[in-house]
């Protein structure tokens, strides 16, 4: 391979013409910085206890799954408090006692946090008591039947069983909607 040498040449600045040409100012228009206003994420320490209410007819309880505590609500409707790592712990294993669910966060702080994972669940919860339920007219009795969460057929079964034992559920149609929907056999109990 030959070896070039490039030819370099020393020139002064002050040789050199240049032409400036000046734009005519525009005026800039300022346009108001608008605040996002971001959601201020409250830090939960793991031992708080967050009040959860049950939406299961009759005893429930509950094995923290990661502080391994046991829970207990005695009936639908019950607030009982629960800490937040195991609540965090549920909500990671997707676990059916939030997703099904078997108990409703009271917590509106955390039920806004978790709002992207909870909210669709508990909408179809919002207008449902299980103690009104049976008082519906025939027709909403059935639609509100077919369209409820499985642990809420489940807990309707147990409360209609428990209706019938007392006497104060003795309507054969309702008796009769509730077999076919949930393939019960409680009409053999009256």
């Amino acid at each position: 391979m030959a070896n070039t040498k490039k030819a370099t040449k020393n020139v002064d600045i002050e040789d050199i013409d240049v032409e400036v040409q000046e734009t005519p100012e525009e005026p800039i228009e300022e346009k108001p910085v608008q605040e996002t206003k971001k959601a201020t994420k409250i830090k939960h320490d793991p031992d708080e206890l967050i009040a959860c209410r049950s939406v299961t007819f009759g005893e429930l309880l509950i094995i923290g799954p990661k502080t391994k505590l046991v829970y207990s609500w005695s009936n639908e409707g019950d607030v009982r408090e629960v800490e937040y790592q195991d609540l965090m712990s549920l909500k990671a294993l997707r676990h059916k006692y939030l997703y099904n669910p078997y108990i409703i966060i009271e917590d509106e702080a955390l039920r806004e946090e978790w709002k992207i994972d909870l909210e669709p669940i508990y909408k179809k919860l919002d207008d449902i008591n299980l103690k009104d339920i049976f008082d519906l007219p025939q027709r909403q009795f059935v639609a509100k039947l077919k369209q409820l969460p499985e642990n809420l057929k489940t807990s309707v079964q147990n409360m209609a069983y428990s209706m019938i034992q007392d006497g104060t559920l003795y309507d054969l149609r309702k008796i009769n909607v509730i077999d076919e929907v949930l393939g019960t056999e409680l009409k053999m109990m009256i």
